[in-house]
C-alpha cells in the first residue's frame, strides 16, 4: 500500500495526508491519524484515565495531557521517516472528484516530509529554494539535480492536495454547507507568566485543506461505523439552533445594511457571503463569528439515544486537527471502525448506554472558551468615561439605548457606542484549573472607543510572527525527529511493517489483493 506522503499540522502531528495519481488517470487521497487503540488497549489503566480526562487541555503557559507523553508526542507523533501505526482512509477519486472507491483500515505509514501549517503555506505560495530547504530538514543534505527533484516533488504534492481540498470544499458548500467564523489566538506571556498580550493568528488556506480533509474523512467514516453499529456508534452532531439565537447576529448586520435569512443553512451562508462591508474586512468576520455563537455546540451521542433526523449528516470523530493528542472519542472510533472493517465479533464494542454515558462526559469536558463582559456602567450607577492616552474615568451620568448603539452622557460629553465600533479593551487573567467545563477570564475593561490596532497594522504583525513560528518549528521539528529515530516498536514491528506497511515488493498482503482484484475485472 502507498501512504507515503506528507505530514501537515502542528508539531507533533498525528494528522497525514497522502495524494497519487493512479494509472486509470483517477486520483488517490488519504488521511492517516496515528493508531494510539495499538498502545492504549480497551478496559486498561491508560484507557480509563483517558476516558476520565476526555481531551488533552491547552493552557497558555502549560498543558494538561490526556494521554502519557510516551505516547503524544512519540510513538503516537507522525515524524518524518518514521514508521508509525496508523489507521487510514484511502479514496479513489474520478476526474470530477466523485468517490470511486473507499478503503478502510490499519497502515504502518511513513511521512516524507513533517511540515508544519506556516511552512506548507510557504511551499505553495512559491518560496524560493533556499526558503524550502532552510526550513525543511529533511532536504539540508542534498544537493544538485537530487535537490531539484526532491523540491518539485514537494512542491507537486502539496499543491495537489490544496486543489483537492478546494473541490472538495466547493462540491460541500455547494450542497448547502455553512463556512463561518471562529479566532484562534495567540497569548504573550511575560517571564513571571501573566499574559501580556493577545494576537489573532494568520488564517491561511492550508488551514482549510486539512480542515476539508479532515471532514471528508469524518463523514465517511461515520457512515462506515453507523452502517454497522446502527444503536451504538459514537458520533457528533450539532442541535439545531433556535431562532431568538440569532437575534443578536440580526441587529449587527441590519447597523451595516445587511439582512440575514437564517430559514436554512443554505440561505444563512448565502446571506453571510454578502456581508461585506469593503472598508472593514473585520465585519464580515465578526458576522460569522456571531453566526458561530449562535449555532449549538457540537455533542457527542451514541446512535441509539436518538432519532435518525436529528444526527444528519453523518459526523465521526476521526478529526485530530489542531491537537497532538487523540481525545477519547477518537480511541472509541478507532475501535469501532476496526470492528467495522474486520468483523464485530473479534472487538467488544461498548453498547449504547456505556457510550451516553461517554458522551455526556465528554461534552462536559470539550466546552472551552473565553468571554468576558464589557461594563459601561459600575455597580455603583456610575458611568464610563474614555479618551486616548488616559486611564478611563468614572463619573456621574445616564446610559440611553436604542436598537443598534448605547449613548453614554457622563460628565464631560457624550460618547455613543454603536454595533460593530471598533474599540480597545484590556483583559485580566483568571487562575485556572485544569479540567473544568469553561475558561473565563475574571475581568474586562474598556479602555478607548477606539481600535487598539488597524487591520493594516494587524496583516503586517502576522507576516512578522509567521516568519518568526517558521523559523522555532523548523528547529523544534529536527530535534523532535532526530531524538525519536532511534526509538523501538516493538519485536513485531517489522513483521507487520511487512504485511501492511507500504512497500514496492510483490509480495505484501496488499499487491496480493490488488492482483485478484486485476484479475477479477479482467475475467468479469
Amino acid at each position: 500500500m502507498k501512504t507515503d506522503g506528507i505530514a501537515v499540522g502542528s508539531l507533533g502531528s498525528t494528522t497525514g495526508g497522502t495524494t497519487d495519481h493512479l494509472k486509470n488517470g483517477n486520483i488517490e487521497l488519504g488521511v492517516h491519524i496515528a493508531d494510539v487503540t495499538h498502545f492504549v488497549k480497551p478496559g486498561s489503566l491508560t484507557d480509563q484515565e483517558a476516558k476520565k480526562r476526555s481531551t488533552t487541555v491547552y493552557l497558555a503557559d502549560r498543558r494538561y495531557d490526556m494521554l502519557p507523553g510516551i505516547l503524544s508526542a512519540n510513538l503516537c507523533s507522525l515524524i518524518s521517516g518514521v514508521d508509525r501505526y496508523a489507521v487510514s482512509v484511502i479514496w479513489e477519486l474520478d476526474s470530477k472528484y466523485e468517490v470511486v472507491d473507499v478503503w478502510y483500515g490499519k497502515t504502518i505509514i511513513r511521512s516524507q516530509y513533517k511540515l508544519f501549517y506556516e511552512l506548507a503555506q510557504l511551499v505553495h505560495d512559491g518560496a524560493s529554494q533556499n526558503e524550502i530547504v532552510d526550513n525543511v530538514p529533511e532536504l539540508q543534505d542534498l544537493s544538485g539535480e537530487q535537490l531539484a527533484t526532491k523540491i518539485d516533488e514537494l512542491v507537486l504534492a502539496v499543491n495537489q492536495l490544496m486543489t483537492i481540498a478546494r473541490q472538495l470544499k466547493r462540491k460541500r458548500v455547494r450542497g448547502g454547507a455553512l463556512e463561518l467564523e471562529s479566532v484562534e489566538v495567540q497569548v504573550q506571556l511575560s517571564e513571571t507568566k501573566s499574559v501580556e498580550d493577545l494576537t489573532p493568528k494568520d488564517h491561511m488556506e492550508i488551514h482549510d485543506t486539512i480542515a476539508e480533509c479532515m471532514i471528508f474523512a469524518n463523514h465517511w467514516v461515520a457512515k462506515k461505523i453507523a452502517e454497522s453499529f446502527s444503536q451504538c456508534a459514537l458520533l457528533r452532531h450539532h442541535p439545531l439552533p433556535r431562532d431568538n439565537q440569532f437575534g443578536n447576529l440580526k441587529s449587527c448586520a441590519e447597523v451595516k445594511g445587511f439582512s440575514v435569512d437564517i430559514n436554512s443553512n443554505k440561505t444563512l451562508a448565502e446571506s453571510l457571503d454578502k456581508c461585506v462591508d469593503p472598508a472593514d474586512s473585520i465585519v464580515n468576520k465578526l458576522l460569522r463569528t456571531l453566526a458561530t455563537q449562535a449555532m449549538s455546540n457540537a455533542a457527542y451521542f451514541s446512535t441509539g439515544s436518538l432519532p435518525n433526523d436529528q444526527f444528519f449528516p453523518l459526523w465521526s470523530s476521526f478529526r485530530p486537527l489542531y491537537i497532538l493528542h487523540h481525545q477519547s472519542e477518537d480511541m472509541q472510533m478507532s475501535l469501532q471502525l476496526m470492528a467495522a472493517v474486520e468483523a464485530a465479533d473479534k472487538l467488544e464494542i461498548p453498547g449504547n448506554k456505556e457510550l451516553s454515558e461517554l458522551s455526556d462526559h465528554i461534552n462536559q469536558n470539550t466546552g472551552y472558551g473565553i468571554k468576558g463582559p464589557v461594563y459601561l456602567r459600575s455597580k455603583d450607577g456610575q458611568v464610563i468615561h474614555v479618551q486616548p492616552g488616559v486611564e478611563p474615568e468614572w463619573t456621574g451620568g445616564t446610559i440611553q439605548r436604542t436598537d443598534h448603539s448605547i449613548i453614554v452622557n457622563n460628565m464631560y460629553d457624550s460618547q455613543t457606542y454603536t454595533l460593530l465600533d471598533h474599540i480597545t479593551v484590556s483583559q485580566s487573567e483568571n487562575i485556572i484549573k485544569g479540567f473544568q467545563s469553561s475558561l473565563t477570564f475574571c475581568q474586562t475593561e474598556l479602555l478607548y472607543n477606539t481600535p487598539h490596532i488597524s487591520v493594516s497594522q494587524q496583516d503586517e504583525m502576522a507576516k512578522k510572527q509567521k516568519a518568526a513560528i517558521i523559523k522555532e518549528v523548523s528547529e523544534a521539528a529536527e530535534e523532535s525527529r532526530l531524538a525519536i529515530l532511534s526509538h523501538d516498536l516493538g519485536a513485531n514491528f517489522h513483521k507487520l511493517k511487512e504485511e501492511y506497511g507500504q512497500t514496492s515488493a510483490k509480495h505484501s498482503l496488499y499487491h496480493m489483493f490488488e492482483s485478484f482484484k486485476e484479475t477479477a475485472l479482467k475475467t468479469s
